[in-house]
């Protein structure tokens, strides 16, 4: 409002994807319990999953998501087809909570599920999707395991050369690193890059809005300044940490770091801890994407059961040291 001359209503209207910051404070509201409200993101993850398929049958007709594409039936730039559907960037949580499920029952069905998903995620056709499920189920498997973490990276080596071999031999996976070397060989011609350097050379170099941020707009002089970088095609879902310091400044990017530090040393139950990987995912996928201030049903639903279960856990301690004593 003061630097941009955004109206009150402008910014009102523009802050539409935190107010599902809200939902935290309903389902304490409703004393909702941890289990259900994880059973509901499986169920709303394994939708979606179902809405992908329904999708990719009925290529080239768009049914699900936002045609950003002008022939959806183009594979040639990546290998498969690649649509916009709402909440894709939260279907690897599947990856890990099959894996949990394993870890719980022992059944070998949710073992055969996990690599199934992890499949679905790699025909995403997303680098930063594809590594930061990987590595996040990787360090899952490392923090739970670290009595065997020689034999956890030795396999992580094996799975590394196969995908190699893979990568040499299945068109999609080729097609979608040949375009990361292509970039890193021609970085100076990255339209990331040219758009931080947009971004910071525009506005964020001016010392009151690198501290505090530009805040949002969805009709005035702000808005007309994210149109011009779309017109470039400089999106902000492409730079990440850079949109989010242009958005709410150093202070903002510090909040963020700080949320992240005190959520990773929250003590949860064991059940609990794969959704602490989940969000360790969707911190490094905001790197070069948008997952961690859009579309924040997930994230707020994961924090919830990560705060719910660490209240139990703190209960508990108190009650043995009680005993103790």
């Amino acid at each position: 409002m003061v630097v941009w001359g955004e109206s009150l209503m402008s910014v009102f209207q523009a802050f539409h994807n935190y107010y599902l910051v809200m939902v935290f404070f309903l389902l304490a509201k409703m004393q909702a319990k941890e289990n259900e409200v994880e059973r509901a993101l499986i169920i709303l993850a394994i939708i979606y999953v179902a809405c992908w398929l329904i999708q990719i049958w009925n290529v080239p007709e768009l049914v699900f998501g936002v045609d950003r594409d002008d022939n959806l039936g183009d594979t040639e730039q990546r290998g498969f087809y690649r649509f916009f559907i709402p909440t894709k960037e939260h279907m690897p949580i599947l990856v890990l909570f099959m894996y949990e499920m394993f870890r719980r029952t022992k059944k070998l069905f949710y073992l055969v599920l996990c690599p199934i998903c992890f499949a679905i995620v790699i025909l995403h056709v997303g680098r930063q999707i594809t590594f930061w499920s990987f590595l996040s189920i990787v360090l899952l498997l490392l923090y739970q395991n670290r009595k065997h973490w020689a034999k956890i990276l030795v396999g992580s080596l094996v799975v590394y050369w196969f995908s190699l071999f893979f990568i040499e031999h299945i068109p999609t996976l080729n097609l979608l690193f040949d375009q990361t070397t292509t970039q890193v060989d021609n970085a100076d011609d990255d339209i990331r890059l040219k758009c931080i350097e947009f971004y910071w050379h525009e506005s964020i170099s001016n010392p009151l809005t690198f501290i505090f941020g530009n805040g949002l707009g969805v009709k005035d002089e702000l808005w007309r300044f994210t149109q011009k970088a779309m017109a470039k095609g400089f999106y902000e879902s492409d730079i990440g940490y850079f949109a989010l310091l242009f958005d709410f400044g150093l202070f903002g990017v510090l909040l963020y770091a700080l949320l992240f530090v005190k959520i990773l040393r929250l003590k949860v139950e064991d059940k609990y801890l794969y959704l602490k990987f989940y969000l360790f995912y969707i911190y490094g996928c905001y790197t070069f994407a948008h997952t961690l201030t859009t579309n924040i049903f997930f994230n707020i639903c994961v924090v919830y059961i990560l705060y719910m279960s660490n209240k139990k856990v703190v209960k508990n301690v108190a009650l043995n040291n009680k005993k103790i004593i």
